[in-house]
């Protein structure tokens, strides 16, 4: 009998164990284009299989760019086939309409290089009624960053953006990431499950993501 039940409950385990590595992929963190969501040394899980039309304005997304190498990024999806996008002094328009933006708070802090920052916190709005916070150091540096052209999202593509607006390399520049086609897409963010963020509090005063320890189990938004 006792055999039957480790039999069973080994089967149980390998069903789960398979189930597990078909639906789930595991990541982490190595730079900070997503902070404040994602900090650098955060592990998360993504869900695999995503339907291209169950991609929404907001969703944190797991990607592939082929002419960028055998890189896999972790962006915010911005705008979805057929948006137009751009951004004013520092200020998202979709659709020829402003992101709604409320300040949370200014910040000092230092990065994973071991660059002294200073930034202003903000929740931004998207067009779904999604909520997620965002750092900008400037509304009006670089046209690429904070004064771009109008971007139109073409058919079956996607337009990405990090969290930390003055420090992510992605969908503004066309020369380099551009555009995000729909199958480039593998995954898509939900769950961090442990962290090994360090914050340098020798070197600043405030650490906007907390602990290690408290990084662990966030849901994504």
């Amino acid at each position: 009998m006792k055999k039957n039940w480790l039999a069973i409950a080994g089967g149980i385990l390998f069903v789960g164990v398979v189930a597990y590595l078909y639906s789930f992929s595991h990541f982490h963190v190595p730079a900070g284009s997503m902070v404040p969501t994602l900090q650098v040394g955060d592990r998360f899980l993504s869900k695999k299989h995503i339907d291209p039309g169950d991609i929404d304005h907001g969703d944190i997304v797991v990607f592939i760019a082929p002419h960028k190498g055998s890189f896999t990024f972790v962006k915010r999806v911005i705008g979805l086939p057929g948006d137009t996008v751009q951004i004013k002094r520092g200020r998202l328009f979709i659709n020829g309409t402003i992101a709604p933006r409320a300040f949370v708070q200014d910040l000092a802090y230092t990065d994973y290089q071991g660059t002294a920052r200073r930034v202003k916190e903000y929740e931004e709005t998207l067009p779904n009624g999604r909520v997620h916070r965002i750092y900008e150091r400037h509304d009006n540096g670089p046209a690429m960053q904070d004064n771009t052209k109008l971007f139109v999202v073409p058919e079956g593509q996607y337009f990405m953006l990090g969290d930390n607006r003055d420090a992510s390399a992605d969908s503004r520049y066309m020369y380099d990431l551009g555009f995000i086609k729909g199958e480039w897409i593998v995954g898509k963010a939900f769950m961090t499950t442990f962290s090994l963020y360090a914050c340098h509090e020798d070197n600043g005063p405030e650490c906007p993501g907390g602990s290690a320890d408290s990084r662990s189990l966030i849901g994504l938004n």
